[in-house]
């Protein structure tokens, strides 16, 4: 390693994706050193996932594209200094923002040693490594999983494990935790700041939502339209909340109170809640509750049901998924439906939609039964339309265009309209292909393209996945405004906030069982069982709970 500790760095550096295009990254000056821990943040869309790559030797070895400046790998410039693929991943392991892109083998067991093959180590280490990182990532029961039946928040932790298992110089984390479950979260990120925190180790992660563990950073580095606005200590950094704001990235809600608290005498930013909370009552200032800082609760359900679910079961071959559900949902309910990671959310969302037929008992939509052919519910939708938006935008594109994904279901818009409905969701050309954009835009355009429908169901799972706040209060925007018009909303989601702002109704699933079903104020009345259901207090009603408390 050479003097002064220097793992990778960036100087000067500029990137388009094609010669004629606008720069994605431009006059970019980074190091990484050993031991820092840096938090990337910036808006979604601002260049964050494509700075990475290029840290990770992806760009331009992979990722074509027209780079200019200098990439430093452990002292070595790589763009005048012929540097493969390899020489970059036997120091730097990258998680993508979706596991999917980077999943191989057929097995959990066999991906994890896949790499480490690679680098040709002894097969006792490799096992010995294979073993460590199943048990300390909670998947020693997963070993012999095939991947493609994981949910997508255990791909999620398959992909950490894999980087973990290498043990990198540097960890390159992009929106790792965004599809795990609080409970996950909790887990996994004290092993990936373990695994940073080894000796001349390094780690660079964006994260939109890191109220949960900014003191495992050291520094911040903020990117905005391809350049690095800021770059310095953590505390220092985050302090600057007015400019976090105006970028439309997502502040803790401990960090937003304190400000609104202290103001220009916030001089240092605290990283909990308790933090916040002291350095208040230091300032010699009673802690009180702003209007901002209340919640308004969701209007209640009708008592017709809309949906009657009934002796429900779903299985792949011999594996059960969903085991006899007995449930309904009425009409203008807001059910949230959470749990740990491979419970059984996104199989059960599905059937409701009418994509997976049961295995056994059946469901009803405003009093008709589902019919199917070939797998797949027929007949009745027009009728009682159904919006579905899933957790992989990609899988519900159908258009080569923006523009045309809007268009699908609402061929009435004008391109005026169109223009206007995807400058709203950060979107300026409406003929990019969808599969062009980034992987916030994506999530953007999936669901304001169904939310166009006006569905009488409407179902979504993980809508505010890897979304900056601006991004996520347009989507909750859009969520409020067709619940209040009558929309009956299922949403599968690990934010709290969002179920505690919006919800009017919880469902708990564990290991394809309903274990609770509540209002959501009886639900987080008593949060002594929340981690036992992979769940955590919502960051709102514990900063309200604190306040009102102190």
């Amino acid at each position: 390693m050479p003097a002064g500790g220097e793992r990778l760095a960036l100087a000067g550096l500029d990137f388009a994706f094609e010669a004629d295009a606008p720069k994605v990254l431009s006059g970019v000056d980074l190091a990484v050193h050993a031991g820092d821990r840096v938090l990337l943040l910036g808006p979604s869309g601002g260049g964050k996932s494509t700075l990475l790559m290029v840290l990770a030797g992806l760009i331009p070895r992979i990722v074509g594209g027209v780079l200019a400046g200098t990439v430093r790998l452990d002292g070595i410039d790589t763009t005048r200094v012929e540097t493969s693929l390899a020489a970059f991943s036997s120091a730097v392991a990258i998680v993508m923002q979706d596991p999917e892109s980077q999943i191989t083998c057929l097995t959990v067991e066999d991906e994890i040693a896949f790499a480490l093959e690679n680098f040709n180590l002894p097969q006792a280490e490799i096992n010995a490594r294979t073993d460590g990182v199943l048990v300390r990532c909670g998947m020693e029961a997963m070993r012999h999983a095939l991947v493609y039946t994981l949910s997508g928040g255990q791909k999620q932790r398959l992909a950490i494990a894999c980087a973990l298992a290498r043990q990198p110089e540097v960890l390159i984390l992009d929106e790792p935790l965004s599809n795990l479950d609080p409970a996950g979260c909790a887990e996994v990120m004290p092993l990936i700041a373990e695994t940073a925190g080894r000796a001349g180790s390094a780690m660079v992660m964006t994260a939109h939502d890191f109220a949960g563990f900014a003191s495992l950073f050291t520094r911040v580095v903020i990117v905005a339209k391809g350049r690095v606005l800021r770059d310095g200590p953590i505390r220092a950094v985050l302090c600057d909340v007015p400019l976090l704001a105006a970028l439309g990235l997502e502040v803790p809600l401990f960090l937003q109170w304190a400000h609104a608290m202290l103001g220009p005498a916030m001089t240092a930013a605290p990283l909990t809640l308790d933090e916040a909370i002291e350095m208040v009552r230091r300032a010699g200032i009673r802690p009180s509750l702003p209007p901002a800082f209340r919640t308004a609760r969701p209007v209640r359900a009708a008592s017709e049901a809309l949906v009657e679910v009934s002796g429900l079961s779903v299985a792949f071959g011999r594996r059960a998924v969903l085991r006899d559900l007995d449930f309904s949902i009425r009409k203008h309910d807001f059910l949230a439906l959470v749990g740990f990671n491979g419970s059984g959310k996104s199989t059960l969302a599905l059937t409701l939609a009418g994509a997976i037929a049961p295995s056994r008992g059946g469901i009803r939509l405003a009093g008709t039964p589902y019919r199917y052919r070939r797998g797949r519910q027929v007949g009745q939708r027009d009728a009682t339309p159904i919006g579905y938006v899933f957790q992989y935008p990609e899988h519900q594109f159908l258009h080569d265009s923006a523009a045309a994904e809007l268009r699908h279901g609402r061929p009435d818009l004008s391109d005026e309209e169109i223009a206007r409905l995807l400058g709203e969701i950060g979107i300026a050309d409406p003929a990019c292909h969808p599969y062009e954009l980034s992987g916030g835009e994506k999530r953007r355009l999936g669901v304001r393209a169904t939310v166009l429908l006006a569905p009488a169901l409407l179902i979504l799972d993980e809508p505010t996945y890897g979304q900056d706040e601006r991004n996520r209060a347009l989507i909750e925007a859009d969520l409020r405004a067709l619940h209040q018009n009558g929309t009956t909303i299922v949403v599968i989601t690990h934010d709290m906030d969002l179920i505690y702002r919006l919800a009017s109704r919880v469902m708990v699933l564990r290991e394809g069982t309903i274990v609770a079903d509540a209002a959501v104020e009886e639900f987080f009345a008593d949060k002594s069982d929340l981690a036992d259901l992979g769940l955590a207090e919502p960051p709102l009603r514990a900063l309200q709970r604190a306040v009102m408390g102190s």
